[in-house]
């Protein structure tokens, strides 16, 4: 009985390991995966243009904050200037890894297409026409949050001023 039961737990585990999907991420990108060129953040999306295909959602750049649809000048760039060296990344232990977000844009996808890539199959909107011209490479990007100081930093930093003016009036 045993056996029986413990036969049917594998089963049931290959059953389930194999309608495993991935999971999209909600939260914020981090920085392994989005590179910054020319003031911009560019992230790998997905290896499709199109919003639905098969059982994967594409969603719009927007889930995230502050991301968008490339411009058609940003496409360009994205095309004449950066290369997959420059997606890539060195982790902690020396290996290369791309970098990439598909996992924070699509339902299914976690995979994306080098060949793709090189051969500037490489988009930014969602086509209009799925059957035919789906498979590019799907980029989207955001301007670089620039560090602008608090106004309560500036705040401080007027009345410390005001104080040291004042001061030495008071010590004249």
């Amino acid at each position: 009985m045993i056996k029986l039961i413990s036969q049917f737990l594998v089963v049931l585990l290959f059953i389930t390991a194999g309608v495993a999907n991935a999971t999209l991420i909600t939260a914020d990108l981090t920085e392994n995966n989005y590179i910054n060129y020319k003031g911009l953040d560019w992230a790998w999306a997905s290896p499709v243009n199109v919003e639905v295909y098969g059982s994967n959602r594409l969603y719009s750049p927007t889930l995230h904050e502050g991301w968008r649809f490339a411009s058609e000048n940003e496409l360009i760039i994205l095309k004449t200037e950066l290369t997959l060296q420059d997606f890539t990344g060195i982790d902690e232990s020396g290996n290369e890894f791309t970098i990439q977000a598909i996992e924070y844009w699509n339902t299914h996808y976690v995979r994306f297409n080098i060949e793709d890539f090189n051969n500037d199959w490489v988009n930014s909107s969602w086509t209009i026409t799925p059957n035919i011209d789906w498979n590019y490479e799907t980029f989207y990007v955001r301007d670089t949050p620039s560090d602008v100081p608090e106004p309560s930093t500036i705040l401080i930093f007027a009345i410390a001023l005001i104080a040291i003016s004042l001061r030495k009036r008071v010590i004249k």
